[in-house]
């Protein structure tokens, strides 16, 4: 049984780098402009929890194409991909500062959708450094936004983050609610 395990996992890391490296030869393939922000995408999500330095390599990619496209949205994601990684490793000040810039790119393009999510995404940089009044705040702007949407997944998701946090402060009524 142990064998098997062990190829199993052998095979599905060979398969992700298999993957990597198409989407690193279609990418090479590809103009320097926009068309390269689908393949970027799918760069980030599989490195971005695995290998962080490897994925802000591509989100910094991300951001300097759209940043030439003058395109609001597509800088707003390559901000929030950015803050994902710079969580992810630890760096909460660089995420926040991320996030915060890909909230401001999201307003400005009028999107309630990613608007919520750079909220929700704030509201859990100020969890993990004990902002916790600050993370109610932002998780109840990001709630306000799933709601609206509506969105049920991420307005169940949010609800969670935010009674988690009113646990955190002692606030069981409100956890409840």
């Amino acid at each position: 049984m142990r064998h098997l395990l062990s190829l199993l996992f052998i095979a599905w890391g060979l398969a992700s780098n298999a993957q990597l490296d198409s989407l690193l030869r279609a990418l090479q393939k590809l103009p320097k402009d926009t068309s390269r922000l689908p393949v970027l995408t799918e760069l980030l999500r599989n490195t971005v929890y695995h290998d962080p330095d490897s994925a802000l390599v591509f989100a910094a990619q991300y951001r300097a194409l759209a940043r030439a496209a003058g395109d609001s949205m597509e800088l707003g994601k390559g901000h929030n991909y950015t803050g994902m990684c710079y969580s992810f490793i630890g760096e909460q000040d660089e995420a926040l500062r991320h996030y915060l810039q890909g909230l401001a790119c999201f307003e400005r393009g009028d999107d309630p959708w990613y608007t919520a999510m750079a909220h929700n995404n704030v509201a859990t940089v100020m969890e993990k450094t004990g902002r916790m009044d600050e993370a109610a705040h932002s998780y109840r702007m990001a709630l306000a936004g799933f709601k609206a949407i509506p969105d049920s997944a991420w307005i169940a998701n949010v609800g969670n983050n935010l009674g988690n946090v009113f646990h955190a402060n002692g606030q069981l009524d409100s956890a409840i609610s």
